[in-house]
């Protein structure tokens, strides 16, 4: 099984459960912007008392769940690890946070086609505003370079009124113009 395999056998049991989730990070930038590899995958997941139990109890031989949660440092969330031997991979559930931001991205969530599976994701506007407010915490390239080309590819599709009024309710408005400024830097307009 690959890496995407194993993210659909993942959702599937997911889906199996009524667990609501929306996909995050490298694959709902690939799905709106340009394909990278990756070696994990981000779900946000509303978790309820027993979920990870039963979570546990349907994952197929060699998916491993970690039920000790861990801060991630990035996001700031709680999150879960699920494990894959083969191939090396992992699987990260990040428990949806309490902030508007947080309640309006996973209301806005959408189904969106994953390898001819309908899966829930986040919007190509959240994936922007939320890559650039990890950006703006820890300068990674691989996040600056999806929100790049995110905003290239969806440019004309975009709710700009939406990012725009996210980005100044996360005090991100200032990265969001450096990122415009060099787009139509390079490419003579947006």
């Amino acid at each position: 099984m690959d890496e995407l395999g194993v993210v659909q056998t993942f959702l599937d049991v997911i889906e199996q459960l009524e667990i609501p989730y929306m996909l995050v990070g490298s694959l709902s930038s690939n799905a709106f912007g340009v394909a990278r590899t990756t070696q994990d995958a981000d779900l946000v997941v509303l978790l309820r008392s027993d979920d990870l139990k039963r979570i546990s109890q349907l994952l197929p031989t060699g998916f491993t769940l970690d039920q000790q949660a861990s801060f991630e440092t990035i996001t700031g969330k709680t999150r879960y690890e699920v494990k894959i031997e083969e191939p090396i991979f992992k699987i990260e559930l990040f428990e949806l946070g309490d902030g508007p931001f947080d309640a309006s991205r996973f209301d806005r969530r959408c189904r969106v086609d994953l390898d001819g599976r309908m899966r829930y994701m986040q919007t190509a506007e959240d994936v922007i505003i939320q890559k650039l407010h990890w950006f703006s915490r820890a300068r990674r390239r691989k996040d600056h370079d999806d929100i790049r080309d995110v905003i290239r590819t969806q440019n004309e599709f975009l709710d700009w009124n939406y990012i725009r009024h996210w980005c100044g309710e996360l005090g991100i408005t200032s990265e969001l113009e450096r990122m415009l400024d060099a787009i139509r830097r390079s490419e003579g307009s947006l």
